[in-house]
Order: structure tokens, then sequence, then C-alpha cells
């Protein structure tokens, strides 16, 4: 009779404490185990009946085997009959493994998934962010002329600097700002003199 076994079931806490009780190795623990657990296999039951020492007598098991099962917790007795719990504990905890294997994956693939899309729109958005900044002006370029300046740069500037009051004095009581004004664009207007050589 074939039975699965778990490759690691010689490092089990339950058998080292089984081997500790049996003063036997855990190799021996491991062959009284598969032992057990294809007789249970051959006999499809869980179940045997009668006493524990005269069940190990019966099928060849070792001394105490049985006593051992049920202190770690793989086997129950009652009134005249013994149940093992072990092939559908190992089978449990194996299940459980393979689940938990799986719902790690499944975690660790979701969040691969949505870490690399996270980085991908925060990359998209600072290139866009990059992209929609708007271009400072330099220092160097003049500043754009005003009507009525002809496009001449030192006639933009004097107007600039005129309208803005820079460097002009306070303006008398009666003064009238329209009138100045066209004075202003009439004076910015004319180029000015160039100096005599």
């Amino acid at each position: 009779m074939w039975i699965p076994i778990d490759t690691r079931l010689p490092d089990h806490p339950k058998v080292r404490r089984m081997a500790s009780s049996l003063n036997c190795s855990r190799w021996e623990v491991v062959g009284a185990l598969v032992q057990l657990w294809g007789l249970a296999a051959d006999l499809d039951t869980e179940q045997l009946d009668g006493q524990p020492s005269d069940i190990e007598a019966e099928y060849g098991l070792p001394r105490g085997l049985l006593g051992s099962l049920a202190q770690v917790g793989w086997a129950k007795f009652e009134e005249g009959r013994v149940t093992l719990s072990t092939r559908n504990s190992e089978r449990d905890e194996a299940r459980a493994r393979r689940r938990e294997q799986a719902q790690h994956a499944a975690h660790m693939r979701w969040h691969g998934q949505h870490d690399a899309a996270a980085m991908l729109s925060n990359a998209t958005e600072k290139q866009t962010l990059h992209r929609k900044k708007p271009k400072r002006a330099s220092a160097a370029s003049p500043p754009p002329a005003l009507e009525g300046a002809g496009g001449d740069v030192r006639a933009s500037v004097a107007m600039r600097a005129a309208l803005n009051g820079i460097g002009a004095a306070p303006p008398p009581p009666n003064h009238d700002p329209v009138a100045r004004l066209r004075a202003l664009q009439s004076a910015a207007a004319t180029p000015p003199a160039e100096p005599a050589d």
C-alpha cells in the first residue's frame, strides 16, 4: 500500500518528543509511524479495536508507541478503541501550509503588480509635471516693447521707468496724469540724439 509521507517528518517537533519519551531515535519513530499508517491504510480505518498494549503486540508495533502518540495528540484512547489522528492532522497541516503558501504568493503577486503600477503612475505624473512647468524668462531677455515705442528697447525701458515713476520727481499738485502720459509717449517715440564726436 502506498501512503504519502511528509519529507520533513523526522524534524517534526512531535516526532522529537516521541523519540525522547520512547528513548529511541527519530528514525525509529518515523519507521514505526509509517508502519502504523500503512496498517491503517490497509485496514481502511483510523480506529483500531482493543487496548493499546494488545494492539501493539498484535501488529508488531514498538511498545509504548500508541501511548506516546496520545501524549503528542496524534491518537485518542476510548473504551476498547484507539483512534488515530496522525494521518488527518498531517494532511490538515500540509493543506494549511499549502494554503498559506498560495495566499502568500497571491499577496506578493498583487502587491508586486500594485507597486509596479504605482511606480509607473508616479513616474508618468512626474514626467507630466516636468513637461507642464513654465519656462522662466531669462534675465538677459529684454522686456516686451510697449505700444508706441516702435520696438526700440531703450524707448521701451524709458517708458516703463517713467510709468513706474522710477527716477521721476514727485508730481506737481495740479498734475494731469493723462497729459503727462501723452508727453512721455511722445518723448519715448522720438529717438534720443546721438552725441557729437
